[in-house]
């Protein structure tokens, strides 16, 4: 089996459901020094990435976040919620092409055009790509699955290794999947037409875009992630090219907001200015990472500092496009600067020099920024821990500290480095949301999650498979709701998911000899097996270290997540906003009760050990009737109100980080109500049982029925039967 992707890189990704917005461009490139720009026909196509908490609307044209679809935010969160926390955001790139300034950005207009460099016109083939797993199991209904542009670059699965893509059902190949939904496209800036935001000519880049996430109740359902494979296909160098993340992040009100970085995590992020009129008193915070920066040679100060790991001697060097290269290194965010919507100063670029000065970053007007609390020069704005700021003169630089809050913009970049002509750079970077108990711990949380994304990305994203989201069926009564997932209960109760992060214990022997005539050994927990009074200076100790943590050494065996139960939820709404209740859990019979794990606590502020799953060996149930309302002091269920509820499967894995894995939450908004074709259900109840007549054969076995939905038994008669498997090894039925 072969995957392909651009530049032969493995990648794995996931796309989002769109709905289509398509415009055409009848733009008339003229020539740019030689550049030989043709005239061309462009589609512009918008769409959306819904996978998981985050609801994106996005172009294929180097808008990440787009306002122009709706006239509003372009990213809401959480996904349902009406509540948006992202109004714009697209990728830059800016670099010197014979000394005069270039750029191709995505901000409030794009600078790019859809398709490849050189097409011809503004086909389909030009849209966005949108996948997502689920398909896999109907390919048929994705006309995305089935025309996946392998011949543009888009990554797949060559299942039977012909070079060809050959798409499930009638072939073997489909995309290559990471997560859960995956987006491609191709754009180009070639179109001088189209750069009317800060009026250069053309740099000449191809930029192939991945986009994808993970449907996962846990804090990768709040992040996106993307790869840009970037290409200079101008034929000439770019000079001191710097890539940018831009991004106006209005956090709910756009008018109070706060932005700064942490330089260590190479992450710049948004936080609110205390309680939010939109999200309230516990407003999240959004980020950006660079996960993967340019790759560039290692230089003499690189080899003398240790810190630099990808450069010391011995090294494998920087990642890209799936490999490691010797004496390279991924050059880290190198600066992050900000800017205020009406402010004289700290203003949004009006032209091409004021744009590379921020990327380079300083001001537009070309003078440093200043740490108010030093006085000295810095290329990262707000580099400190909001939570460690109590007031000016304290020597922690925040935003708080030079401006009221307001309408923040920011750039964080990574640069400068030369693209030289036909040569390519890929970058991963991604966005993240936490949520803390206020704005401040919003961004202790955020870092928590970052370092949990970079983990994924140090791994490549191999993250172990989160188990499979029970198939529930509903029933109501005019006073309760019943919920069964007998459907499909051999794909969650199978769960098996093997994780390459967290390896078994690595057994390290200490053996120091005096005299070997009396032997003790060590156990697994450290302690001396025998009595200490036997212990003399002539003793043999062997003993066996057992590590507890992250085997980063990677030489252990591979753990694996397996199924232990199920969940059953009550919440407020059917975004899963407000409050949510656990109001049952039905695990194994194996000793396996409650699990504890260290989790970040918003509370407190800090990651600290508690419960996270609640099981009691009760063993396996598959339905539940519910009368009662669990998130109000338990009054009956009225008829007709919605409720909402979920059921998840959970696994273990006693090594893993975490150690528990819960599968996605489906919501379902319920109505306790009788169906006007129902009768009577006068012969059986919810949960009663049907005792069988056994009619042959001479064994002792038993069958009960038990009645979970009383309104949908039929009456009719059933036979249940044992025999043989065909190899005659298990007794089936």
């Amino acid at each position: 089996m072969k995957k392909y992707l651009q530049t032969s890189l493995k990648w794995f990704l996931t796309i989002a459901v769109f709905q289509f917005v398509s415009v055409t461009d009848a733009a008339v490139r003229t020539d740019a020094q030689g550049g030989g720009f043709l005239g061309k026909t462009l589609m512009a196509d918008s769409g959306q990435f819904d996978g998981n908490r985050i609801r994106d609307d996005l172009e294929n044209n180097g808008m990440l976040v787009s306002h122009r679809i709706t006239g509003h935010s372009g990213m809401e969160w959480p996904k349902g919620s009406h509540k948006y926390i992202n109004f714009a955001s697209g990728i830059w790139i800016a670099g010197k092409v014979g000394g005069d300034i270039r750029t191709a950005v995505g901000e409030y207009g794009p600078e790019f055009v859809a398709g490849p460099w050189g097409s011809e016109s503004g086909g389909s083939e030009h849209q966005l790509y949108i996948v997502n797993k689920a398909d896999l199991a109907d390919p048929l209904a994705s006309d995305d699955f089935q025309n996946w542009p392998a011949d543009l670059g888009a990554p797949w699965v060559d299942v039977d290794e012909d070079g060809v893509y050959s798409p499930m059902p009638a072939g073997p190949d489909h995309p290559d999947f990471v997560g859960d939904q995956v987006i491609w496209w191709v754009m180009n800036d070639g179109d001088i037409a189209e750069h009317s935001i800060f009026h250069t000519l053309p740099l000449g880049v191809e930029v192939q875009m991945t986009l994808w996430g993970y449907d996962r109740p846990d804090a990768f359902g709040d992040m996106m992630f993307v790869k840009a494979l970037i290409i200079n296909k101008s034929g000439q160098d770019v000079d001191d090219t710097i890539i940018g993340l831009w991004a106006d992040p209005d956090l709910g009100d756009a008018g109070d907001d706060f932005v700064g970085c942490d330089v260590d995590l190479s992450l710049g992020y948004c936080y609110n200015d205390g309680a939010d009129a939109d999200y309230g008193s516990d407003p999240p915070a959004i980020g950006y990472d660079f996960f993967q920066g340019p790759l560039v040679p290692c230089e003499e100060a690189d080899i003398a500092d240790s810190t630099n790991t990808d450069c010391q001697p011995g090294s494998p060097g920087g990642l890209a496009y799936g490999t490691r290269h010797a004496g390279m290194k991924n050059l880290p965010m190198s600066s992050f600067t900000k800017y205020i919507n009406g402010d004289p100063v700290y203003s949004d670029p009006n032209d091409a020099i004021e744009a590379y000065n921020y990327m380079s970053g300083i001001l537009g007007v070309g003078t440093p920024f200043v740490n108010s609390e030093t006085g000295e020069t810095s290329l990262f704005v707000h580099a400190d821990d909001p939570n460690n700021n109590t007031g000016v003169g304290d020597g922690v630089w925040v935003d708080s500290d030079d401006h009221a809050s307001g309408d923040r913009r920011f750039l964080m970049n990574a640069g400068p480095f030369t693209l030289a002509a036909e040569d390519s750079q890929e970058v991963v970077f991604g966005m993240l949301i936490a949520r803390g108990s206020d704005a401040l711990t919003s961004v202790t949380a955020l870092k928590v999650a970052d370092q949990l994304a970079q983990l994924a990305y140090d791994i490549q994203f191999a993250l172990p498979e989160s188990p499979v989201t029970p198939n529930v069926t509903v029933g109501t009564t005019g006073d309760a709701i019943i919920l069964s997932w007998d459907d499909g209960v051999n794909a969650a109760e199978s769960y098996i998911a093997e994780d390459v992060i967290d390896k078994l214990p690595v057994p390290v022997a200490f053996d120091t000899t005096w005299v070997t005539d009396i032997t003790f050994d060590v156990s697994d927990d450290t302690t001396i097996v025998g009595p200490d009074t036997t212990i003399t200076s002539d003793t043999t100790f062997s003993f066996i270290q057992v590590i507890d943590q992250i085997d980063t050494t990677f030489e252990g065996a591979n753990t694996s997540f397996t199924f232990q139960g199920y969940n059953v939820y009550q919440l407020e709404t059917s975004s899963g906003q407000g409050a949510k209740k656990r109001i049952a859990t039905y695990d194994l019979i194996d000793g396996i009760t409650e699990i504890f794990d260290d989790v970040f606590d918003p509370t407190y502020g800090e990651t600290i050990n508690r419960r996270v799953q609640y099981g009691s060996d009760s063993g396996v149930k598959r339905s539940i009737t519910i009368d009662t309302d669990g998130l109000n002091a338990g009054i009956p269920l009225k008829t007709n109100r919605a409720y909402y509820f979920a059921v998840t499967t959970y696994g273990y894995n006693p090594y893993g980080i975490p150690r528990t894995l819960e599968s996605a939450t489906s919501i379902m908004e319920i109505r306790p109500q009788i169906a006007t074709t129902r009768g009577d259900a006068v012969t059986s109840s919810g949960t009663s049982s049907i005792d069988a007549t056994h009619g042959a054969g001479a064994s002792d076995g038993s069958v009960r029925a038990v009645v979970i939905d009383p309104y949908a038994v039929t009456g009719d008669e059933y036979q249940v039967s044992f025999h043989l498997n065909a190899d005659s090894s298990a007794l089936v039925w």
